[in-house]
């Protein structure tokens, strides 16, 4: 019985020791040692210091404070003084440390950063332009850009820009620009889809982009060029260079080629606040802006823009948008265009044609009113195999009038009808209201049939590959649309076709140029549509607005960069089915409708 009660005791103190050993010791001798830590310290190098941190035994070093010095870019922390072996924030931490900070120079840090960026062998970025201007308290044109431009220089197509435009400064829609081979292609697309013009342009083989249109100084600038970069707050750094900053501001505003905007070139440096600033992202150009504005007497102007990368050394693909329908070689323009003035031939053949026609013309010279002129009225003819008989009614409004512009010129609104009888003579017939007696005045010395036989009916002369860029043609059923874009030559001709078919004095004593170019002709919107049915011609419509340099008008004030609209459009009839033309004045046929 006492060995059995032994037994127990010791079994229970064996228990009792285990316990003791597996809760550990309370009393406190047996504590595991501490853990080691190790002190960071910072060699800032001239910089802000930084104060001195903890890090534990075998502990990555993990994130560490930055610093910052006056004209420099801090580059990272170095474990060595000579600024060999740099900090990834992964190293293990076993003693104690002092880290040298890097610095670069900012203007070695922006150019290396920009040369790494825009050297690169591919990017993306995107931009944004926008430009207002006021004449006095009046908002006066404006202009406003953004889109997109890839380059990868090891792709078929190696540059392209999408960008979309709008305001009085631009043409309203899309352009795209394509770089194939050594050949950079300029297609305008208006925001229904249509194509409006295109442009072809030979470029050197060492051409790779010409994003340098807004931003010269980061894509074309040379190192020599850049004398200083200086922070201008959290992040962002302002670019000072050689030269003055009125030079930079004419090529901006240059690149819009508006002579609008004539008044604000050349101004003097202290009219601006021209500033540019760049950001940086890992290493490489982030995003570049500036930002001026220019005052002049009576007017100002505030231009602004902004790029800003999106993708550098990958992932930039190229794939630019095609267009059905489209002729812009010039074999395939000739091709459309045979066709095209063959229907115009053949409407003139037709013994009796006619159609109705309306031309509005307006020039717009900044600060001053609009002048306007409304040319509208109707044709019928008999055509034989010598002779045209035309019948044209002509109906004539404008500003070039009364007390408007030549208020003693005696240039007036005018109604009246130029007809060929059919002995041959011409007349011009005023239509009076009775009592008063119709005048027939028969013209002596009469030569104007090139431009009254078809009254307002474009000629061939137009419609040559010379002055025709493009031609893009759609078919839906019967009817054929052909939209054409003209060139600036093109554009040229057609204005001095619409002057020439106008006549602003009916008596031909103050005749002038409505569009009346100088210099500097700039497009800004185009449309251009003939429409044949059946193979038939049916309408022309041609829609056009921009700007150039005007030559004075006589005797006037008005004269420099004006801004410019025609609206012309002129449809088939069958009103002139079975016109005869008349042999006595009681047989001219004298209607408005």
């Amino acid at each position: 019985m006492k060995i059995r009660k032994r037994i127990f005791g010791l079994i229970l103190l064996s228990i009792f020791s285990l316990v003791l050993v597996a809760c550990g010791d309370t009393s406190g001798n047996n504590n595991p040692p501490s853990v080691q830590k190790y002190v960071v310290t910072f060699n800032v190098d001239g910089g802000i210091s930084v104060p001195s941190i903890e890090r534990e035994e075998n502990k990555a070093i993990g994130t560490l404070p930055t610093t910052s010095k006056d004209g420099f870019m801090f580059d990272g922390w170095f474990f060595d003084s000579a600024k060999t072996v740099s900090v990834t924030g992964t190293e293990l931490v076993k003693n104690n440390l002092t880290l040298y900070a890097k610095w670069i120079e900012n203007r070695t840090y922006f150019l290396d950063a920009r040369d790494k960026t825009v050297n690169s062998d591919q990017f993306e970025y995107d931009f944004d332009l926008s430009v207002t201007t006021k004449y006095g308290s009046i908002d006066g044109p404006s202009a406003l850009m953004s889109g997109t431009v890839k380059y990868n220089e090891n792709q078929t197509n190696s540059y392209y820009k999408s960008q979309t435009n709008s305001g009085a400064l631009l043409f309203d829609g899309q352009t795209h620009t394509i770089k194939t081979g050594t050949e950079l292609s300029e297609f305008k697309v208006k925001s229904d889809g249509r194509l409006s013009d295109y442009e072809r342009t030979s470029i050197p083989s060492n051409f790779k982009y010409e994003s340098s249109s807004y931003a010269k100084v980061l894509f074309e600038y040379n190192r020599e060029q850049i004398t200083e970069v200086l922070l201008a707050s959290d992040n962002k750094y302002e670019i000072k260079y050689s030269g003055s900053t009125t030079g930079m501001m004419n090529t901006a505003i240059g690149f819009l080629n508006n002579p609008i905007l004539k008044p604000f070139i050349n101004v003097p440096e202290t009219a601006s606040d021209f500033k540019t600033y760049v950001t940086y992202k890992n290493g490489y150009i982030h995003t570049f802006e500036y930002e001026f504005s220019i005052n002049v007497v009576g007017a100002s102007l505030t231009f602004s823009y902004e790029l800003e990368f999106t993708k550098i050394g990958q992932g930039v693909t190229i794939n630019p948008p095609t267009f059905s329908g489209i002729a812009y070689s010039t074999q395939d323009v000739a091709s459309k265009l045979t066709v095209i003035n063959g229907a115009l031939d053949a409407y003139k053949a037709l013994e009796n044609s006619s159609y109705t026609y309306d031309v509005k013309t307006e020039v717009d010279f900044p600060g001053e009113f609009a002048i306007n002129a409304h040319t509208q009225g109707r044709t019928m003819r008999l055509v034989t195999e010598n002779d045209v008989f035309f019948w044209n009614r002509v109906g004539f409004d404008s500003d070039y009038k009364n007390n408007d512009l030549y208020e003693f010129k005696g240039i007036v609104d005018y109604e009246r009808y130029r007809v060929i009888y059919a002995n041959g003579d011409v007349y011009d017939v005023q239509d009076r209201v009775w009592p008063l007696s119709n005048v027939h005045t028969r013209l002596e010395d009469y030569n104007n049939y090139v431009v009254d036989n078809y009254y307002f009916l474009l000629n061939s002369e137009i419609l040559k590959t010379s002055y025709i860029s493009m031609v893009q043609e759609v078919v839906v059923g019967n009817t054929k649309t052909f939209s054409l874009g003209l060139t600036k030559e093109g554009v040229i001709a057609l204005l001095q076709f619409i002057d020439i078919s106008i006549r602003v004095d009916v008596n031909n004593a103050n005749e002038i140029l409505i569009y009346d170019i100088k210099s500097g002709l700039e497009i800004k919107d185009m449309d251009f549509e003939i429409v044949l049915i059946d193979g038939k011609l049916s309408a022309i419509e041609i829609d056009i607005n921009g700007s150039y340099e005007a030559n004075a008008y006589v005797d006037t004030k008005f004269a420099g960069p004006a801004s410019f609209n025609l609206s012309y459009l002129l449809r088939v009839n069958d009103d002139g089915n079975g016109y005869v033309p008349p042999t006595k004045d009681s047989e001219v046929i004298l209607a408005n409708s």
